[in-house]
């Protein structure tokens, strides 16, 4: 199920400002946190040419996904939107991602991460597990054929989630 608004009001505290502000630091967080596992090989390749080479693309893997994820994350939570259609939202985004050109940015990693949380809640284990999903996705030998199989069985498991 997906965390309704009150949930968020529990874990930020207040509404307005304070809630808004709570709940866009909590998405940045949790997104950098959790987009770092998709990007890591990247930047370890990039390393190799210096620490300014690999800041510059922890910072352009990074801030693309996280901002994508802060809003996305705003403006799902308080829409209750079921497992099924979260599910869909995770798989075609990691579909899209292995159809478009290699680059370093994980828009597709980001938008599923955001999808799959919804449906796990913020729970600390779920947030683990999905991290080191992501982490085997980036490593993958095949990353494109792996991450376009992953897609693929989220669609599925959508297809098939009330039957």
């Amino acid at each position: 199920m997906a965390l309704s608004a009150g949930g968020i009001e529990a874990i930020c505290g207040g509404s307005g400002l304070p809630l808004l502000l709570g709940a866009a630091l909590m998405w940045g967080l949790m997104a950098a946190t959790m987009m770092l596992p998709c990007a890591i090989h990247d930047i370890a390749a990039a390393a190799r040419q210096g620490w300014r080479a690999a800041a510059r693309l922890t910072l352009v893997c990074i801030a693309p996904p996280t901002l994508l994820a802060i809003g996305l994350g705003m403006a799902l939570t308080p829409v209750a939107l079921g497992a099924p259609i979260l599910l869909a939202i995770a798989g075609s985004a990691l579909v899209a991602e292995a159809a478009l050109p290699a680059g370093p940015m994980r828009l597709g990693a980001g938008v599923a991460m955001v999808a799959l949380q919804l449906i796990g809640g913020m729970e600390l284990g779920w947030m683990a597990l999905c991290a080191v999903w992501m982490l085997a996705l980036a490593l993958a030998p095949a990353r494109r054929l792996t991450t376009a199989a992953a897609g693929t069985a989220l669609l599925g498991l959508a297809m098939f989630w009330n039957l």
